[in-house]
């Protein structure tokens, strides 16, 4: 696993949004609550990253009227939405064209209009149908709206059915539900043929909501399977031992069975899960994966495969103190290996996964419910993932074994010596038996302010790229 957070990629609040080009693949965006926008260029970032004196630009910088909370690409990715703290909805226009002769990019992006009067409060998510037809929004003032998108976004239907903040929607791949969940304690599933309340899950004994938490989640970012059989919840905790967890509900069951998987690493509640929008083939031909990622409040990740077959998650890892502030948005690449995590921090990390550490490799294959797709392994080569990670050395040798420098921006720079550059000497210098502590322990901790762990995988696997995490400026 390759973990990068760079310094230049970064808002100066936090990035509660982060979502990639349906289309365009190499094509992301951030936001964060001072109102701007950044699109960003995927390959350079991935590139530039390996770098540490080179930084990358956004391609575009979209500044909003007013201070925002969320912002999501339309399925066809020609439009942009963003929801502010007063209310309003805005549309922008997104164009991104690349001239075959010159290879020069073109990016055109407008105003196109503006959603008014019809909710009270913040915006605290929008979500477009995955056929493009609908646009949801809800709000603190416990309302979800519906509008058009085929219509001049005028509007369909307002949902009323809370009793408290609603925080989160979802649609789901089949646009045939629509997921709120609000503060008072209730997920409600909606029916998109008729907008009206079809099932609903409340959060009572033996599972939780979690409400005995230090300060407030905003936002709570539930996440269905890309072939909408299972619909993953964040931000409940178990009566009895209160431990931190998130529940799973499927489509066979008709959402009425809740599976919960406790996340012992995470020391405040999970406030968002995020499928990859892949599924994953082991060497079995018949065993096919989800991959889950949970982000919580303390700032730890923890990754899942999830069978397709059956309701048992399978943790992968657990990264503990990721950011040193909650976790506010996850996106998947369609390579189905890199994955992008934002925080309140204001940064971005990359995660970069590979198929031998999931024993695994993306494919595109979704239930007969969907589509008769037969199983095909994705070619998509944008971004190289079978990259030359660094040695994983022991704490104090990377510690004894660094330069210290400054950019010309005048930041602090701590770059662990290369490889290459060591000699045979110090590199036997690194005792037996401080190697074997490492083989045994499964926790590897960096020691960076804030600390970094990784656990859960093999020891085999455990490859970090040390250079980007150690570079991190000293402000």
């Amino acid at each position: 696993m390759k973990i990068t957070k760079p310094f230049w990629l970064k808002h100066y609040t936090s990035i509660y949004s982060i979502d990639v080009h349906p289309v365009r693949e190499n094509i992301f965006l951030t936001s964060s609550l001072e109102g701007e926008i950044k699109f960003w260029n995927l390959d350079e970032c991935v590139n530039i990253c390996n770098d540490i004196e080179a930084s990358c630009e956004p391609i575009l910088t979209i500044k909003c009227p007013s201070s925002l909370n969320c912002v999501k690409w339309s399925n066809t990715g020609t439009y942009v939405i963003v929801g502010l703290l007063c209310g309003s909805i805005l549309i922008y226009t997104f164009h991104y064209s690349i001239n075959s002769t010159t290879l020069e990019s073109t990016i055109v992006s407008r105003h196109l209009t503006t959603l008014d009067g019809t909710h009270k409060s913040d915006i605290t998510d929008v979500q477009v149908s995955s056929n493009g037809k609908w646009l949801a929004s809800s709000s603190f003032d416990r309302k979800v709206v519906v509008w058009d998108t085929q219509n001049n976004f005028s509007l369909i239907s307002i949902l009323e059915g809370h009793n408290s903040l609603v925080k989160g929607l979802s649609f789901d791949p089949l646009s045939e539900y629509l997921v709120s969940y609000s503060d008072d304690k209730t997920i409600i599933f909606w029916e998109c043929s008729t907008w009206k309340p079809i099932h609903t899950i409340n959060l009572k004994h033996p599972i939780d909501y979690c409400t005995n938490v230090k300060g407030e989640s905003f936002f709570l970012k539930l996440s269905w399977s890309p072939d909408g059989e299972y619909l993953s919840i964040p931000h409940v905790a178990h009566h009895s031992h209160g431990q931190n967890s998130f529940i799973i509900v499927s489509r066979k069951s008709k959402f009425t069975e809740l599976t919960l998987t406790p996340i012992r690493d995470h020391t405040q509640s999970t406030t968002i899960c995020r499928y990859s929008p892949l599924q994953y083939q082991n060497p079995n031909p018949e065993s096919l994966y989800h991959l889950l990622l949970v982000g919580g409040k303390d700032g730890t990740l923890s990754i899942y495969l999830i069978p397709t077959e059956t309701v048992q998650p399978k943790k992968l890892c657990s990264i503990t103190k990721l950011f040193e502030y909650p976790i506010q948005d996850i996106i998947g690449f369609k390579d189905g290996y890199t994955f992008a995590v934002s925080s309140s921090e204001g940064t971005i990390v990359f995660l970069q996964i590979n198929s031998q550490e999931l024993n695994a490799k993306p494919v595109i294959k979704l239930s007969s419910s969907l589509n008769n797709l037969d199983s095909v392994s994705s070619t998509n080569d944008s971004v190289q993932m079978d990259i030359d990670i660094p040695k994983l050395y022991p704490t104090d040798y990377v510690k004894n074994n660094q330069i210290k420098s400054t950019n010309s921006l005048g930041r602090k720079r701590i770059t662990p010596v290369n490889s290459q550059n060591i000699s045979k000497k110090s590199t036997q210098t690194t005792s037996t038996q401080e190697s074997n502590k490492i083989k045994q322990s499964k926790i590897f901790n960096f020691k960076r302010k804030g600390g970094l762990i990784i656990e859960g995988l093999e020891e085999n696997q455990k490859v970090i790229d040390l250079v980007n995490i150690l570079n991190k400026p000293v402000r």
